[in-house]
């Protein structure tokens, strides 16, 4: 499925411990020079794929609304939802839970899953967007 821009939105739940990690391989910290927001970058996770690249983040800097144990955040990106930085999340912090959705900007589909839920899990469903979706 293909869309001109696609809303990204990860809930992450697990020992603060390894939450850390992510956040330390991941580089959410605030990123001065194109943009004035936070940055989630995958490099370290994917470093031959164009996936792994920075993306600015959205409701990741909000961290008075999350508990230890848990993070989210989000991020846009063009083209198809990127699978496989789901699965390399996954693969690299398998004692974390991944829950991801997707929105295509003009409603072309949307999608979510489970990763690492049970462990063994890696359920991602593409659906049309509902027309009450949005309200």
């Amino acid at each position: 499925m293909f869309a001109n821009e696609i809303w990204i939105h990860i809930y992450i739940n697990g020992p603060q411990a390894e939450i850390d990690r992510f956040k330390k391989l991941c580089s959410v910290l605030e990123f001065e020079g194109y943009t004035d927001e936070d940055v989630v970058d995958f490099q370290a996770l994917m470093p031959h794929s164009s996936l792994g690249q920075p993306y600015s983040t959205w409701n990741g800097v909000d961290t008075a609304c999350q508990k230890p144990g848990e993070f989210h955040f989000g991020f846009d990106t063009s083209g198809s939802c990127p699978e496989a930085i789901f699965e390399c999340l996954a693969d690299e912090f398998p004692t974390l839970v991944f829950c991801v959705s997707c929105v295509a900007s003009m409603d072309e589909f949307r999608a979510e899953g489970n990763y690492n839920d049970p462990p063994s899990s890696r359920s991602f469903v593409y659906s049309e967007v509902a027309e009450d979706y949005w309200i």
